[in-house]
């Protein structure tokens, strides 16, 4: 088997590609990590001085994108 053969059979095979909805999940994963984390820091310390901050829509928001970039993280990978 020399070099020949081996060029060959690496160009029959097609180059895999990675669905766009996991590369939205993780982008929305890593958001979600930094607002979850930045929401976590406000709700142990001082919160700013901003209309509803006693809400802390920091902490939601960013949970609430970690669980969407899972989500669509898994569906990219079962759609490949």
């Amino acid at each position: 088997m020399g070099a020949e053969d081996m060029t060959e059979d690496m160009t029959k095979q097609p180059a895999k590609l990675i669905s766009i909805w996991t590369w939205v999940g993780l982008v929305l994963f890593g958001y979600g990590l930094i607002i979850t984390s930045a929401g976590i820091y406000y709700a142990v310390g001082e919160l700013p001085d901003t209309a509803l901050s006693h809400l802390n829509p920091s902490l939601w928001w960013g949970a609430f994108m970690t669980v969407s970039g899972v989500v669509l993280f898994l569906v990219g990978r079962r759609a490949t």
